[in-house]
């Protein structure tokens, strides 16, 4: 089993040292999430929470996370580094493919896209995108992104972008892996369509039901030989036998957050507190 560390909902000054001791203690990579704003009246219901209420405040930080990955993948040498999950349809295919394909040359092939269509259509109506279009969007954008990251000259005639023979450099030295976001059908069989899936934070009854809607869209894709991640945080309390289970059920990466967190999400532990959470963590399930 590999772990991953969530970063979400930190002050945006401490993920570099964050970084450095996740990757001592021996985790796979660190993990990051996406919105460009905060509304100080919330316009829509978060759909992870019954009573609809967003999980963090208006002073939260939401860095850029390929911004973020660059200078954390700078002070690092193996740590990997993803989104869970990054609004692709809110930007343009062509400067997400420029951005990942920079980032991806810069830190050795160390970054991976989680990639997820979005909830809050009012982030949509800021940039003047479409919201209800979106997942046919995100399908061609992961398709140009795709060919765009090769480097090689590509051309694309599709619903929403098209374009005559270019290439895009830099260009990483591997495919670039994408990740998908979300629980739906849709979101689901996307995710058949690359190279794994990235859930957030389920008990097992919910993981199980999930988990076997995917198989079931990777059998309709025909893409179950294929190599796949399967990511994921895990409601129930931290076990060496849970992640046994997990594993036997296809998981392939847990996401966790390695100190205590309060109710809102907000963790109010000194720098030096949160790294040795993640030192105790490391030391009683990875080593």
């Amino acid at each position: 089993m590999k772990f991953w560390q969530g970063l979400m909902f930190l002050p945006t000054e401490e993920l570099v040292e964050i970084a450095r001791c996740a990757e001592q203690a021996g985790f796979t990579g660190v993990i990051l999430s996406d919105h460009l704003v905060t509304y100080q009246t919330q316009q829509e219901a978060y759909p992870q929470r019954d009573d609809g209420r967003v999980l963090w405040g208006e002073q939260t930080h939401w860095p850029d996370p390929w911004i973020a990955i660059s200078a954390m993948a700078q002070a690092t040498t193996s740590l990997q580094f993803t989104t869970a999950v990054y609004i692709l349809t809110l930007r343009d295919p062509f400067s997400v493919a420029k951005s990942l394909s920079t980032l991806a040359v810069m830190s050795g092939n160390r970054v991976a896209m989680g990639a997820g269509i979005g909830w809050q259509q009012s982030e949509f109506d800021l940039l003047g995108q479409r919201f209800d279009n979106r997942g046919r969007r995100a399908d061609e954008a992961l398709t140009v992104i795709r060919k765009l990251t090769t480097g090689a000259n590509v051309s694309h005639d599709g619903e929403f972008y098209q374009f005559p023979a270019l290439c895009m450099t830099p260009a990483p030295s591997k495919p670039l892996p994408i990740y998908i976001g979300g629980e739906s059908d849709a979101a689901l069989r996307r995710a058949a369509r690359h190279d794994g899936w990235i859930g957030t934070q389920y008990s097992n009854t919910q993981l199980l039901a999930i988990l076997e809607r995917l198989q079931r869209a990777r059998r309709d894709e025909g893409t179950t030989g294929n190599s796949f991640e399967i990511i994921v945080g895990t409601a129930e309390e931290a076990d060496r036998d849970l992640y046994t289970h997990l594993e036997d059920l296809g998981v392939t990466a847990v996401m966790t957050s390695s100190w205590p967190q309060q109710a809102d999400l907000h963790c109010d532990l000194a720098l030096s507190e949160k790294c040795r959470h993640i030192e105790a963590f490391a030391d009683k399930f990875i080593h």
